[in-house]
């Protein structure tokens, strides 16, 4: 009864980009920022046997008994776009570029739960499944919620984007829209890199083997 999850990550160099409609936005003095959230509600399974759920695992994913009898699979996106501007000095071949507008993407696309048609629904056997996997599923909204304000946190917090008043000074186009790229990732990645980490370790801590034995001792007839 393992949780998986995977994770999509689009490149960051979209530039007047068109945007989801019905973000979230937040004015500030320098670029607009803007926020793309959303959460799939789980979909739930019940026609796959124990060994085509254990197809679906991930290498490292394990049960108490090396049969998997139920999966959670999540599907999200960590990402970023933004619109930029710049103006061009002939005179001194130098470029110089800002932040229009900066959309932060972090997105639930789906969760897909699967509960083995071994079990009939009703029993407790099944009933214990479920009420596992919904603890993964409890765990991706709860950590989707909490890091929903470390973004917002961190982005109105944060006057290192360059706007028109600063923009930063490049020998190219080229070379100035990288400088923007890593201002954004300076600022997004390790707040994605710290989410992936935790998804990870609260999955883990919910599939231990003494958490199996645990679940399975709920049921007389398992």
């Amino acid at each position: 009864m393992a949780g998986f999850f995977a994770f999509l990550v689009y490149e960051r160099n979209q530039v007047q980009a068109q945007e989801p409609a019905g973000l979230g936005q937040t004015a500030s003095a320098g670029a607009l920022i803007r926020y793309d959230f959303s959460f799939a509600e789980p979909v739930y399974h019940h026609e796959l046997g124990n060994n085509e759920i254990g197809a679906l695992k991930s290498d490292g994913q394990s049960s108490e008994d090396g049969r998997i009898s139920g999966l959670t699979l999540a599907d999200f996106i960590l990402d970023s776009s933004y619109q930029l501007d710049y103006d061009h000095s002939w005179f001194s071949s130098k470029y110089f570029l800002w932040l229009e507008q900066v959309t932060v993407h972090f997105a639930y696309k789906s969760l897909v739960v699967y509960v083995t048609r071994d079990y009939d629904e009703g029993t407790c056997a099944y009933q214990v499944t479920l009420s596992h996997e919904n603890d993964h599923v409890a765990i991706h909204r709860r950590l989707y919620l909490k890091y929903q304000q470390i973004l917002r946190q961190a982005l109105e917090k944060n006057p290192a984007f360059s706007d028109h008043d600063h923009a930063v000074t490049a020998a190219s186009y080229e070379e100035g829209k990288a400088k923007l790229d890593e201002e954004i990732s300076s600022v997004l990645d390790p707040i994605f890199q710290q989410f992936r980490q935790e998804v990870a370790d609260e999955q883990g801590q919910l599939d231990t083997y003494q958490n199996y034995v645990t679940l399975h001792n709920q049921c007389s007839s398992w």
